[in-house]
């Protein structure tokens, strides 16, 4: 079973800060520290993707090999750079596809996660 991060992600943010949770989780994740949280006053914005409509194309062109999911990673970042990963992400510079927020300051490269480099970033799509 994964670690549970949420009490560090709620250390993390400012005093009245925003988080927002975008993903999909199971009905067995159950606990969140929301009394720090609101101790915290902290704004909580949360849901769901749109799983349902996105994964059956998905799991196609994953079995189909015109996705390598494990290649989508491109940058790791320490959670104090969150702020200046997002910016660099959001202004759709060259080769920032999907950007892995570390919560320690261990990076990717030293825990066996799989990252390319941004001049590789062609490769996990087929040219089809």
């Amino acid at each position: 079973m994964a670690r549970d991060e949420s009490p560090i992600v709620i250390g993390s943010l400012a005093e009245a800060g925003t988080l927002g949770v975008i993903d999909v989780y199971p009905p067995t994740h159950r606990t969140f520290p929301i009394g720090r949280a609101m101790m915290r006053n902290l704004t909580i914005k949360m849901g769901n993707c749109h799983h349902r409509r996105y994964s059956p194309h998905i799991v196609e062109l994953v079995r189909g090999v015109a996705v390598r999911p494990t290649l989508i990673p491109t940058h790791d970042e320490p959670m104090t750079s969150a702020i200046d990963a997002y910016q660099t992400f959001d202004d759709r510079q060259t080769g920032w596809m999907k950007v892995m927020l570390e919560p320690s300051a261990s990076s990717m490269r030293e825990s066996n996660h799989p990252i390319i480099e941004p001049s590789q970033t062609s490769q996990f799509v087929s040219q089809k």
